[in-house]
C-alpha cells in the first residue's frame, strides 16, 4: 500500500495519506479533507469546501422543486379568482368577463372595481343595492386571493434568484 506524505493546510502538521483513502482527518488539529486520485495526481480539498458545493447544489435543486410547486399553487389561485369572477358577474347580472382580462388578476380586480363604481354612480332609483353589496363582497374576496397570489410571486422570485445563483 502506497503512502503519500503531505502537510495540513491548517496547522502544518504531517499527514499520511493512503491511495485507498477518500477522506482523512488531521490528527493534530482535526481538519477534515476529501482526497481524490486522478491519473497519478492527488487532489486534496477541505471537507467543508466539498460540503459547501453539495449545499449549493442541494439548495438549487430545492429551489427548482419549489418553483414547480409555486407555479401549481399560482395556477390554482388563478382558477379560484376566475371562478369567483364568473360567480360574481353571473350573480350580479353581468355577462362574461372580457377574454383579455381572464389571466390577469389585477385587471380582473380593476374590472370589478370599475363595475362597482358604475353601479354606485347610477341614480338612487336605478341603483341595485344587493348588486353593490355583492360586488363589494366579491372585490374583498378577490383582493384576499390576490394578496396570496402576490406572496407566491415573491417566493417564486426568491427561488428564481437561488436557481440563477444570484
Amino acid at each position: 500500500m502506497e503512502i503519500i506524505s503531505m502537510t495540513c493546510r491548517q496547522c502544518s502538521g504531517s499527514l499520511k495519506i493512503s491511495k485507498d483513502a477518500d477522506q482523512i482527518i488531521c490528527q493534530h488539529c482535526g481538519t477534515e479533507y476529501l482526497i481524490s486520485f486522478n491519473e497519478g495526481a492527488i487532489s486534496v480539498k477541505l471537507l467543508s469546501e466539498g460540503l459547501k458545493k453539495i449545499q449549493v447544489s442541494t439548495d438549487k435543486t430545492a429551489s427548482e422543486l419549489a418553483l414547480v410547486r409555486l407555479k401549481a399553487e399560482r395556477d390554482l389561485l388563478m382558477m379560484k379568482i376566475r371562478d369567483e369572477i364568473k360567480d360574481a358577474l353571473a350573480s350580479a347580472g353581468f355577462g362574461q368577463i372580457p377574454e383579455k382580462l381572464i389571466n390577469d388578476p389585477y385587471k380582473i380586480r380593476a374590472y370589478i372595481s370599475d363595475e362597482l363604481e358604475i353601479e354606485n354612480k347610477k341614480s338612487f332609483l336605478t341603483r341595485r343595492p344587493l348588486k353593490i353589496d355583492y360586488l363589494k363582497l366579491k372585490l374583498q374576496t378577490i383582493s384576499k386571493i390576490i394578496q396570496t397570489y402576490e406572496e407566491i410571486i415573491n417566493q417564486e422570485n426568491y427561488y428564481l434568484k437561488q436557481v440563477r445563483g444570484k
